[in-house]
């Protein structure tokens, strides 16, 4: 029996989506079985398959087996460049968990205004709940 564990790992990058399939064995660095690189496609999710889909296969030629996947990573820097860019935010509702004594420090405070302007938080307190919706 292998004392060892598969993972994938995928980074979904604005150009490239990136694969990696690794062997990882208890008290020793992970291995690298093998590794893809596709086109990032515009719906991300028809991207994200084929590699994992392309890395996948190309474990299973190498290791000679069924390869079982104890895990699979994702990665993106979809939403990072978009808040950097300020381009396709959508507005949001967001749901703060907090105390009555939170109330004194409101949310996105410290947010630039163009992107807090951008995703229009309505603010509604929930006094006695404990939350905050914004809607």
């Amino acid at each position: 029996m292998n004392n060892f564990t598969y993972v994938i790992g995928v980074d979904v990058g604005g150009t490239n989506t990136d694969a990696v399939l690794l062997r990882i064995q208890s008290d020793n660095a992970p291995i690298v079985v093998t590794w893809t690189k596709s086109v990032t496609t515009p719906d991300v999710s028809t991207g994200l398959i084929t590699a994992l889909e392309k890395v996948y296969s190309q474990g299973k030629e190498k290791c000679g087996m069924d390869l079982v996947v104890s895990a699979i990573m994702l990665g993106t820097t979809h939403f990072v460049n978009a808040v950097l860019q300020r381009k396709g935010l959508a507005k949001v509702c967001t749901i703060r968990l907090c105390g009555l004594a939170t109330h004194s420090l409101k949310p996105m405070t410290h947010w630039p205004l163009d992107l807090r302007e951008q995703v229009d938080p309505n603010l509604t307190y929930r006094l006695g709940l404990g939350c905050e919706i914004f809607y």
